[in-house]
């Protein structure tokens, strides 16, 4: 009996070991697609819980998730971020949404997409597939007074002040266009103004972009405010290079999406944040209604369950897919195909494709741990 208890150890051990080992050196020879299933599926579940406390924070909730009984939970928020938006997808495990549509306009399909995600990596950042004030500036009934609260929690949050109202503030703008129907710059700073009423100062419309923007870092204000808008000699890799040094020296970021597309700039920034660009809301014009986090504040994201859900059915080796129902090349009316493979697979896909992109060395750095043994695992699968 002590022997095969012995045993058992033995073998377990070596399967973390043989993962642990793959994970590092990116080699599947010493590893079973059978073990990093099972560590793909361990890392979905043990990531549930993270930054728990700061969604409370941003919700103003119980520190157990709850409402509070004087009725100042953030519970039923409305934005509408215009079909100039984008859809994101965080990376499990590093970041983790707050916002997530539930809605949609025109009786479009209400997808559940993540449109603000958060993370701490050397600072805290906010990542918004929208600009909520330029929403504001352009029709105020876009986001209910809750998403104006939001958005001081999350200020508040980021700085890690509690009380941004009393206590002076020093912000840097940069990046934000001013054109027509994109007017960031003027809305941002008037929405800061009528917030926090003479509290936060910035610098002039402009004078922070491209080279500029180290020299105001250097300053080490309590936030960077930052798009994807790029001016005519704009230089990605600088302007990202920037930003890089300022969050491993703490200062916080909150970065607010421009049009619904990508720029070379938003390309250079969104690998920073480990937040990957997903659809532009032109075509989908999903909007957050009467939005209440509790439902999912310790959930699993709807994308990664996507991927979950296909793991699961890798690992059961029950997929029972009837080809017969695909016309041609269009097999949308398979029984299961979509929600029990295909939305995790394009997923996955779209993971992948930033990461080829930004010619990240998926290896060769930190964290990416699901991405790390997902990329794992198809390259066990391909042995076959």
């Amino acid at each position: 009996g002590k022997q095969t208890s012995r045993a058992r150890v033995v073998i377990k051990v070596t399967a973390v070991d043989a993962v642990e080992e793959a994970l590092s050196s990116g080699s599947i020879t010493k590893v079973t697609d059978a073990e990093l299933l099972d560590a793909a599926l361990a890392t979905i579940t043990d990531n549930q819980h993270l930054l728990l406390d700061a969604k409370a924070k941003l919700f103003n909730l119980n520190t157990d998730g709850t409402a509070k009984s004087d009725g100042s939970s953030l519970t039923g928020i409305d934005w509408n971020p215009s079909h100039d938006a984008s859809l994101l997808v965080s990376t499990y495990g590093m970041n983790t949404p707050v916002l997530t549509t539930n809605s949609a306009n025109g009786g479009y399909f209400a997808y559940e997409k993540e449109i603000g995600i958060i993370g701490e990596q050397g600072s805290r950042y906010m990542v918004l597939g929208g600009n909520p004030m330029r929403n504001y500036r352009w029709d105020s009934t876009l986001l209910n007074e809750q998403m104006h609260r939001f958005m001081e929690n999350s200020l508040s949050w980021l700085t890690g002040h509690d009380n941004l109202k009393s206590a002076p503030l020093q912000v840097v703008i940069a990046h934000m266009d001013d054109s027509y129907y994109f007017k960031d710059e003027t809305a941002v700073r008037a929405w800061l103004d009528q917030r926090y009423p003479g509290q936060i100062s910035y610098n002039a419309a402009d004078t922070c972009d491209d080279v500029a923007l180290s020299v105001c870092l250097d300053a080490e204000p309590n936030l960077l405010l930052i798009s994807q808008h790029m001016n005519a000699m704009t230089d990605p890799a600088i302007v990202a290079s920037a930003v890089k040094t300022a969050m491993e020296q703490g200062i916080p970021v909150l970065y607010m999406h421009l049009d619904g597309g990508m720029t070379a700039l938003g390309n250079a920034l969104f690998p920073l944040f480990g937040v990957t660009y997903y659809w532009d809301n032109y075509w989908k014009k999903l909007k957050l209604s009467g939005f209440d986090v509790r439902s999912s504040l310790s959930g699993i994201p709807a994308d990664v369950r996507s991927i979950q859900t296909m793991l699961n059915h890798f690992k059961a080796r029950d997929y029972a897919i009837d080809w017969s129902a695909c016309v041609n090349e269009d097999c949308s009316a398979v029984t299961g195909l979509v929600y029990e493979f295909q939305q995790g697979a394009d997923v996955v896909r779209a993971m992948m494709d930033v990461l080829d992109a930004s010619k990240t060395n998926l290896f060769a750095k930190d964290g990416f741990r699901l991405q790390k043994l997902l990329a794992l695992l198809g390259d066990s699968y391909r042995q076959d």
